[in-house]
């Protein structure tokens, strides 16, 4: 059950940060940073955020936690 859990919330992680990396203007990208604390409130949203500007950076990539997902594979029930 834990596990399955924790799958959920990594995917949901890795779909946020993909949707902002495909984000390319930072005026969209802080658009949709202000919809996701409004939706998921600050702590969530910050999380999201502060990844995805790491990785347009170049501090982190979010490859490794979607090869994580993959080899999961959604975690039998």
């Amino acid at each position: 059950m834990w596990a399955r859990q924790l799958y959920e919330c990594r995917k949901r992680f890795v779909e946020h940060v993909r949707k902002a990396l495909n984000t390319t203007s930072p005026t969209r990208r802080k658009e949709l940073y202000e919809k996701w604390r409004k939706d998921y409130g600050d702590d969530i949203a910050r999380s999201y955020a502060k990844y995805a500007e790491a990785c347009f950076a170049g501090r982190v990539r979010i490859e490794p936690i979607e090869r994580m997902l993959e080899r999961s594979d959604g975690v039998s029930q």
